[in-house]
Parts: structure tokens; C-alpha cells; sequence
């Protein structure tokens, strides 16, 4: 159908044995849609994602300013709550460097003077290996980046059509 006809059709699908008819809403493509803890959106934008895991980060720091704790629990909070639950869907979704930045700028500002560091503590220090004498946390640039690697070796791996093309292109790009 033409475009101009798209907008006022309706689309009905029926379900299994049952004959109700359920009306498919149209969206727009540029509108986000919560699927499985993620913001997405057809066109592929992530704003929103990226709002909402601001204000999930702000949260979070907020409520370990307000708490009392040791000097290691915060580290816990960091590693079994705050990280996981931002970086779930990392390998799904691209957000650039400022975005990150600005998502864990809040809760890295709030627990670092909870583990006995200052706030203005350089980042190469807080985000280094505890090898050499960093504080070992993760820098959310770098986490995306092994997350969307771990995804494309696992596909290519599988024994699948999808890892088929992939292996050809991979060889024709080398």
C-alpha cells in the first residue's frame, strides 16, 4: 500500500485457536520501547536507554551517600548490584564514550570516598588493574567493548547460518 494509506490501517492479528481479533498499534520509529531492561528503538537511537540508566546510576549513588557502610561494602554494592544491572544488554546497544562517562560519573563520585579514596582521585587510578596498584573498577567504555566482542565470538562460534556469513565476511575483510 502507499504510504499515506499505512497511517490509517489497522492491523489485527488473531492468536492460536482463539478468533478475538488484537489490534497491532503502530509506532513510530524513533519512539523507545522497554524489552527485557533496555531502551529500544527501531532507528537504533539510544537517548533514552542512556536517560534512564543515567537516573538509574543517580539512584544508586544516591543511596550509598545516605548509607552508612564500611570501607568494603561499597566496593560490593559496586560489583553485585550497580554494575550488572547497568552493563545488562551492553553487547545490544552502542552508547558513546560521553554518554558512559556521564553514567558513571555519579555512582564512581559517591563510592569512592565510601572506600577511603577522594572523589577527585585520578580516573587512570580508579579504573586500573589492582596489579599495578590501580583500584580496579570497571570503566563502562571499555566493559560495552568486551561485552559486543563476547557477542560476535559467540556467533561465530555457533554452528549456525548467521556465523557462516560472519566467518565470510571476517575472511573477506582480512
Amino acid at each position: 500500500e502507499s504510504a499515506s494509506n499505512m497511517t490509517t490501517a489497522r492491523i489485527h492479528l488473531t492468536s492460536g485457536i482463539d478468533p478475538a481479533r488484537n489490534l497491532i498499534e503502530h509506532r513510530d520509529t524513533s519512539q523507545a520501547h522497554k524489552t527485557l531492561g533496555l531502551w529500544l528503538t527501531p532507528k537504533g537511537n539510544q537517548d533514552t536507554h542512556y536517560t534512564e540508566s543515567l537516573a538509574k546510576s543517580q539512584r544508586f549513588a544516591k543511596g550509598c551517600i545516605q548509607a552508612p557502610m564500611t570501607r568494603f561494602e561499597p566496593a560490593t554494592a559496586y560489583w553485585t548490584m550497580w554494575l550488572p544491572s547497568l552493563t545488562f544488554g551492553f553487547s545490544s546497544l552502542f552508547m558513546n564514550s560521553k554518554q558512559l562517562d556521564g553514567i558513571q560519573k555519579p555512582m564512581i563520585n559517591a563510592i569512592l570516598p565510601k572506600m577511603g579514596y577522594s572523589s577527585k582521585t585520578t580516573r587512570d587510578v580508579v579504573y586500573g588493574p589492582r596489579k599495578y596498584l590501580g583500584i580496579g573498577l570497571r570503566n563502562l567504555e571499555y566493559e560495552q567493548g568486551v561485552q559486543q566482542t563476547l557477542l560476535l565470538l559467540k556467533h561465530i562460534r555457533a554452528n549456525q547460518k548467521l556465523s557462516e556469513l560472519l566467518r565470510i565476511s571476517l575472511a573477506w575483510f582480512q
